[in-house]
């Protein structure tokens, strides 16, 4: 496991999206400790639309 990780930690990367605007302030966050779920394109699009 050191081969690829540089640790012992038997962890995973937390899959999120983030949506930020040009004033760096966050408008949208998604992030689920469930690797196997994701928040659909449809709703990233929704957000984005918003601002």
């Amino acid at each position: 496991m050191t081969e690829y990780s540089e640790s012992d930690d038997w962890i995973l990367p937390m899959p999120s999206v983030f949506i930020i605007d040009q004033n760096g302030i966050i408008r949208f966050a998604d992030l689920n400790a469930d690797y196997t779920s994701r928040v659909e394109p449809k709703t990233i699009i929704d957000n984005l639309k918003k601002i």
